[in-house]
């Protein structure tokens, strides 16, 4: 592929990319990054512009290990090349992405992680920035390799931080998470307090609402509160693009309408999302979307149901019959696959974590309903 040709390229994925189409992008700048490492003579600053394009049109592809293979070479490029590049505190935002997606993949260790987090804090020191971004991922890090005091640890040394960082997340994202910590935590009154900002408009963002919402919503049940859920899942329903996976919202809306025993639109959900389970890289958010699937299976079983039909299902190896499946061979089966799935979490991480976290967790918030 000839120069201007691959020049051509990638000023094409650039146009597609200022126009929301991250689809089209990231097809065309990785044409163009397969022509630069066919040419003998490559032009580093062409590999640069083609790579950065590329990297930032995974944002919100639901790819995470996509954008985890895709960073090395961005790394080694500034490596080779110190101060070359006029975007190059772009890749170290882009290093924000690949960790806070590394913990949902149980094939990557503990401390291989950890080695990543050390490389992000030693180049972000070099860099100027500091160390509060490392404290405001390690955070979430800790908490999901179940290590609770270290989790605490570094949640409070960030919440004692007073300056702003470059690469702090935007005022959104940052109250997104701390209404994740507070739901995960079981302060709940406490997340929904916090999530005000985001429910009433003041603080939105690519990823806010649409992943807020959810979580208001459990806590919302964990609190006994179901009828505060309604006008809450009527608007988090529209702000999910219904095109793609989002398993761990949609899995949170499944478990609201099995509680409140709307089957259709819960059937609905996984007529039309089950089938990203086999698409979808990181096992983390599968093993999600089979718990709430089990509540509503158990929540069906519970009302007197036997069995149920599902057109999504016919690729798994549960047997179908003319009824359709039988509602406790469904039951046996994720609860199976969930079970090896939180396995290679506990594991991974040397505890039971994922056990407590979710599996007993998501079973305390059904019997609260039908026990």
């Amino acid at each position: 592929m000839e120069k201007e040709e691959i020049k051509k390229l990638i000023e094409k994925a650039q146009f597609w990319s200022h126009l929301g189409g991250r689809k089209d992008a990231q097809k065309l700048f990785a044409q163009a990054i397969k022509g630069i490492e066919k040419t003998k003579e490559k032009d580093v600053d062409m590999e640069f512009e083609a790579r950065i394009g590329y990297m930032n049109s995974l944002y919100d592809s639901g790819d995470p290990e996509l954008q985890l293979a895709s960073f090395p070479p961005l790394l080694s490029l500034i490596d080779q090349y110190p101060n070359r590049f006029e975007h190059e505190s772009a890749v170290y935002w882009f290093y924000k992405w690949v960790i806070g997606g590394v913990t949902s993949f149980d094939y990557i260790s503990k401390d291989r992680i950890l080695t990543l987090v050390e490389d992000m804090k030693r180049r972000y020191l070099t860099s100027g920035y500091g160390e509060k971004v490392i404290d405001y991922f390690l955070q979430s890090i800790y908490f999901d390799l179940g290590e609770m005091e270290l989790s605490q640890k570094h949640r409070e040394k960030w919440l004692s931080y007073t300056e702003p960082s470059e690469m702090d997340d935007c005022t959104a994202c940052v109250i997104n998470r701390n209404v994740w910590f507070h739901m995960a935590l079981g302060e709940y009154e406490k997340s929904i307090e916090e999530a005000q900002p985001i429910l009433d408009g003041t603080h939105t963002c690519g990823q806010v609402p649409k992943s807020t919402i959810p979580r208001v919503i459990f806590d919302y049940l964990f609190l006994g509160k179901l009828e505060e859920c309604e006008e809450l899942y009527k608007k988090g329903i529209e702000e999910l693009n219904h095109d793609s996976a989002d398993l761990d919202e949609y899995g949170r809306f499944l478990v609201y309408l099995s509680i409140k025993k709307d089957f259709k639109n819960a059937h609905d959900i996984i007529e039309n999302h089950f089938k990203y389970v086999w698409e979808y890289k990181s096992k983390k958010e599968i093993m999600i979307f089979y718990t709430s699937m089990l509540v509503y299976f158990r929540a069906l079983e519970k009302e007197g149901k036997e069995y149920i039909k599902c057109e999504a299902l016919h690729v798994t190896p549960v047997n179908r019959g003319e009824d359709g499946y039988l509602i406790s061979d469904l039951i046996n089966y994720f609860d199976i696959e969930q079970e090896k799935i939180i396995d290679l979490y506990n594991q991974r991480n040397g505890n039971n974590h994922y056990t407590v976290f979710y599996k007993e967790r998501y079973e305390k918030l059904f019997a609260q309903y039908f026990d």
